[in-house]
């Protein structure tokens, strides 16, 4: 820990010396600027500044930059995740592995089944072939981790930078990436039971729903199916239109969300 600790000061005393020297620099050349130079220079003194060995300090603190420095391959490593690591010994990442599946001859297949087979077949076969290693490693670490083939790549649930300085440094691993932030759920504005019934939900408008509706297709006379054990079939809005209402039993070769959960 303590060695560790020394390398990342040293590398943010490298770091500001750099950008100090770089400054200087520019401001000389700036001092007396060639005609040669002068008139590109205002579009090039400020990139340059901001960059210091391949480094963006305007997307990394300091302290990241010279973390990043420190890691073997730390380029391979989210700002983001560099910025986490700062304040948590453990995060959660994704290990985006260099060899992809190549998928480009499933357009030459005829029909869906042949096409789905060869895809399946395809992804799963990179990620037996390539991600051994990882996963070993990560198991023999104690590391909780899964395997995903859709894009292949590993899914770490939490690790810390030791970890991640072995995965930067492989030349299988393309990139360290941190998990998308989920979208947050719509903010519900005070309604009654009644305006809420009747009010359109975001997600009907988000597929443009109301517009289709304008044009006068209403879905009459289609029966809807939910593959979902979620459905409030007791709604004001379904409860008089649903093939299997509350107080009925469910039709045969129906059943709703809690005659499932009881059967289960």
């Amino acid at each position: 820990m303590h060695i560790r600790k020394t390398i990342l000061l040293m590398a943010t005393v490298l770091v500001l010396i750099a950008g100090l020297l770089l400054v200087d620099q520019h401001n000389q050349a700036i001092a007396s600027p060639s005609a040669e130079v002068s008139t590109a220079m205002d579009t090039t003194v400020s990139a340059d500044i901001c960059s210091i060995q391949g480094i963006t300090t305007n997307a990394l603190s300091i302290e990241a930059a010279a973390m990043r420095a420190s890691i073997p391959n730390g380029e391979k490593v989210d700002a983001t995740l560099l910025e986490r690591l700062l304040a948590e010994e453990a995060v959660e990442f994704y290990v985006i592995l260099s060899e992809q599946a190549d998928l480009s001859k499933a357009a030459e297949l005829n029909g869906k089944d042949a096409r789905s087979a060869y895809v399946f077949e395809q992804l799963t076969s990179m990620a037996d072939k390539t991600q051994p290693p990882l996963l070993g490693y990560l198991a023999a670490r104690g590391v909780e981790h899964r395997s995903m083939y859709i894009q292949n790549m590993i899914h770490v649930k939490s690790a810390g930078l030791a970890e991640i300085e072995w995965l930067a440094a492989r030349g299988d691993v393309a990139r360290i990436s941190t998990p998308p932030d989920a979208r947050p759920d719509p903010v519900w504005k005070s309604m009654t039971m009644e305006e809420r019934v009747e009010a359109i939900e975001w997600n009907i408008s988000r597929v443009r729903a109301p517009e289709t509706w304008a044009l006068g297709y209403r879905g009459e006379g289609y029966v809807v199916a939910s593959n979902d054990t979620g459905v409030e079939y007791t709604h004001p809005a379904l409860v008089s239109k649903n093939n299997a209402p509350a107080a009925a039993p469910a039709p045969s070769g129906t059943w709703v969300a809690d005659r499932y959960h009881s059967e289960m």
